[in-house]
């Protein structure tokens, strides 16, 4: 697709210069009028056929509503001197709007008075417009138009008349429109001198040399068939700062054996654009040489937009804070909050943050993220208050980075500190008859112990210790640099365990005691009487029609060879590999998407599963950047598809590695025995049914069991060596098993930097060279359809997730001991590259 739009590109740019050329080289001999329609709809210096997401496309361009995402109205006038006839003098209105339920369609009206200047009647107009967007990079549109007010010798009333527009956008920087103007060339049906309306076609090519709307170049032509005319138009727009524009356009008219009486020589004009990000206004002052006449001023043009779209703006209104409440984001709605916010730094509108700190979501590096995302704020010279009432360890060390912490009356601070659990179920198997056989390849590959030993082995007990540490040292760390605490003196409040209200601000683990009522007045204290609330916008700018730059692909859940899907209530996600796959190849294919930032999240699962997309991951990294952002964890095949990425970014607190495989089987036989269950057996070969949960391994079987293992843990390894540029006496240290911190990893060199998905994205956007896009969205796949189930098992799981029981730490366990003991029993000699994940908790 990219070779076919750069060709046509090449095509088209030659063409309307060879036409430019033409017109211009006639000039010198001709200085030609401006011929236009006489029912030339209200004229509009500055915008273009090529433009999108504007109310005044109704007109101009039919095919430009295709941009819209929301309502836009518009009001215009042109004013020039009788000095020229030129047409499009007058006033309109103009509405568009998506059409509910069917967003792909956006209709549209405008309503004219025209006062044209070849001696005619004013006369109004009425068009009716219908754009379909089929891609994100087409446009096509149609209009129609019926003129009002009776036909006379002096009036071109009660024609009807249709246009039809296309819109192409190639790329970020190129974009092309179309316009057949008039096709069904209606003439007047009363006798009179009124000549037919002749067809006219224009053309534009728009460039965006800096890949956004700071500066761009209109090169366009308009041609007429009954009086063949050349139209070549030039304009160019400069916005030096958010919401500010300044735009020039200039243009002349060739049109052979034109009355010498008509011709003029050139028109430009220059203007000044001011955007309020829903209202915006244009003004435009003209100038022009006749054929005889001296330069002299020619009229002007004033235009204002009122739109539910925002736009880039000047100034974004009154001074606000934003309310954001954790307990309302997770998933990709945390992803998309962590982007916002960071946009949220360079906005002048926000004074500050208030954060509700209630159910973060995640583990520690989760909440590490949203911590240093506040931490960002406030040296964005963003005033952040924190305000809570049951403040858990994780909770706490993300409030701690406020410049305040406000705590219920009710309240209570539980600094419990950090711990991990295993859970081992081989002598409960047992109990039932039920044996898992299972085979690892890394002595420090620690998940298959939990069904094969009853405790875990010294070797990991030692790792899982270390990382606790680790993370524990981090946190305790952060807390007391932001609370401005000794170390030591954090590590004995978190010793005392909990502190209520009082407790707490004596500690100085929170500088006041506050009620909702009290909490508003704090907050007017600090930002002012006239302070005003506001939730967090998370949709980044509206503007459609902008291409994006960054497509963010999560890989989060369990690893599986199929199709990804979530169960309800047990928050047991699976991403599969098919959708995974499909992604990418959208990524790779797509000419929006010029970067791309894998966010994993993952303990792995599938090794086969690992493998096909770490081939694929490092194919799509050969033609476009591809980055990885590590979540709360990214570990076994979670890192293994990650491998091959460009850069590797983790928090701190992320858990990541365990380079190994396992695999094997549930040997039930003990339990059918017990139950009565006789199997007999009908095979041809000796291994045939080695997979079968009615018996165990032979010896031999296990050896082949163990060689398919070995091979699949070298391969792991030539993965990891590869992409992470290490020699085999490099990679050893970090693999059979081993896990780390974030913090550890870097040392070990699996991960490349510090940092989470703003991070990320601010890399791959650098190494596409996008870093002056600042207002670009980013896409976020797979895209999540909703379906009515989905939907209300959602509202169901909410409303069970608001009873204090089902957080609480033995449900919490065992929902952790889930998805470990599903793979488990689905075992059938599959090669695993799964970490044990239980939450690290308070």
């Amino acid at each position: 697709m990219n070779h076919v739009f750069r060709s046509g590109a090449r095509a088209w740019l030659g063409f309307c210069l060879a036409l430019l050329l033409c017109s211009w080289k006639e000039i010198g001999h001709a200085q030609v009028p401006v011929l236009r329609s006489p029912i030339e709809s209200v004229g509009a210096p500055g915008m273009g056929v090529s433009d999108g997401g504007e109310p005044f496309g109704v007109v101009i361009n039919p095919a430009s509503l295709g941009g819209l995402s929301g309502y836009s109205f518009g009001l215009r006038h042109n004013e020039t001197t009788g000095q020229i006839p030129w047409a499009g003098r007058g006033t309109g209105a103009y509405f568009a709007t998506p059409l509910p339920y069917v967003s792909a369609l956006k209709v549209g009206a405008g309503l004219e008075l025209l006062r044209p200047h070849d001696d005619l009647d004013m006369l109004g107009k009425l068009t009716l417009a219908v754009a379909y967007r089929p891609a994100w990079w087409a446009s096509v549109g149609f209009s129609y138009a019926r003129t009002l007010g009776k036909p006379t010798d002096r009036s071109y009333g009660e024609l009807d008349t249709v246009s039809v527009g296309l819109q192409l956008r190639a790329n970020r920087r190129l974009s092309f429109g179309m316009v057949a103007r008039d096709l069904n060339a209606p003439k007047p049906s009363t006798p009179s001198w009124l000549p037919a309306i002749s067809r006219s076609y224009e053309f534009e090519t728009l460039i965006e040399p800096l890949g956004d709307s700071r500066f761009s170049i209109g090169l366009s032509a308009r041609v007429g068939e009954m009086n063949p005319e050349v139209h070549p138009r030039l304009r160019i727009w400069f916005r030096p700062v958010s919401g500010l524009g300044v735009g020039l356009d200039g243009g002349s008219v060739f049109i052979k054996d034109a009355d010498p009486r008509e011709k003029v020589a050139w028109r430009a004009g220059v203007g000044l654009s001011i955007d309020f990000a829903q209202v915006g206004a244009s003004v435009f002052q003209l100038f022009g040489r006749g054929q005889s006449a001296p330069v002299g001023y020619h009229g002007g043009a004033l235009s204002v937009r009122v739109s539910q779209e925002r736009y880039p703006a000047i100034w974004e209104g009154p001074k606000s804070v934003l309310r954001l409440h954790l307990g309302e984001v997770s998933g990709r709605t945390l992803l998309r909050t962590l982007l916002a916010l960071k946009q949220v730094e360079r906005n002048r509108k926000y004074e500050g943050v208030l954060v509700i700190v209630n159910d973060v979501p995640g583990n520690w590096a989760t909440a590490q993220e949203i911590r240093q995302a506040l931490v960002a704020l406030r040296k964005a010279g963003k005033r952040v208050l924190a305000y809570g009432a049951d403040l858990s360890m994780r909770e706490y060390y993300v409030a701690s980075a406020a410049d305040e912490i406000l705590l219920d009356p009710v309240g209570l601070v539980r600094l419990s500190g950090i711990a991990q659990g295993t859970t081992h179920v081989k002598e409960a198997l047992l109990r039932l008859g039920v044996a898992v056989d299972l085979v690892r390849i890394g002595d420090y590959k620690a998940s298959p112990e939990s069904f094969t030993r009853d405790g875990p082995s010294e070797r990991t007990r030692l790792q899982r210790q270390k990382v606790v540490d680790d993370l524990s040292q981090q946190v305790f760390s952060d807390i007391a640099t932001s609370r401005g605490l000794a170390l030591p003196a954090v590590e004995k409040l978190i010793e005392e365990g909990q502190y209520l209200p009082t407790a707490a601000q004596q500690a100085r683990l929170v500088d006041g005691v506050a009620d909702q009522t009290e909490l508003h007045h704090r907050l007017a204290k600090v930002f002012g009487s006239s302070v005003r609330l506001e939730n967090l916008p998370t949709g980044g700018r509206s503007l459609s029609v902008r291409p994006h730059g960054v497509a963010v692909i999560e890989v989060r859940g369990d690893l599986v060879e199929g199709r990804s899907f979530k169960i309800p209530y047990v928050d047991f996600q699976v991403v599969g590999a098919q959708t995974l796959s499909e992604a990418l190849v959208r990524a790779g294919q797509d000419p929006r998407v010029e970067a791309v930032v894998l966010r994993v999240d993952s303990p792995g699962g599938s090794a086969l599963a690992a493998d096909l997309l770490s081939r694929q991951v490092s194919e799509l990294a050969q033609t476009k950047p591809v980055i990885c952002s590590f979540g709360d964890i990214a570990a076994s095949g979670g890192y293994y598809l990650a491998a091959p990425c460009r850069e590797i970014f983790a928090d701190s607190l992320t858990i990541t590695g365990s380079i190994g495989i396992f695999g094997g089987k549930v040997d039930a036989s003990g339990l059918f025995a017990r139950l009565g269950v006789e199997r007999a057996r009908y095979v041809r070969g000796e291994h045939a049914d080695m997979e079968s949960p009615f018996r165990s391994y032979t010896d031999k079987e296990r050896e082949l069991l163990l060689q398919r293992m070995q091979a699949g843990y070298e391969r792991f390894l030539s993965v990891v060596k590869a992409g992470r540029k290490l020699s085999s006496q490099e990679v050893q240290p970090v693999a059979e098993g081993r896990i780390f911190s974030g913090k550890q990893a870097m040392a070990g060199r699996l991960v490349d930097r510090m940092g989470g998905l703003t991070d990320a994205v601010a890399r791959a956007r650098e190494l596409a060279g996008l870093s002056g896009e600042k207002d670009a969205e980013v896409l976020f796949w797979p895209e999540q359809p909703k379906h009515l189930l989905g939907e209300l098992l959602g509202v169901a799981q909410n409303l069970v997730s608001d009873e204090p029981f089902v957080l609480s730490g033995v449900v919490r366990n065992v929902v952790g001991m889930i998805p470990g003991v599903v793979w488990a029993l689905c075992l059938e000699g599959d090669v695993l590259a799964r970490m044990d994940e239980e939450p690290v908790a308070p």
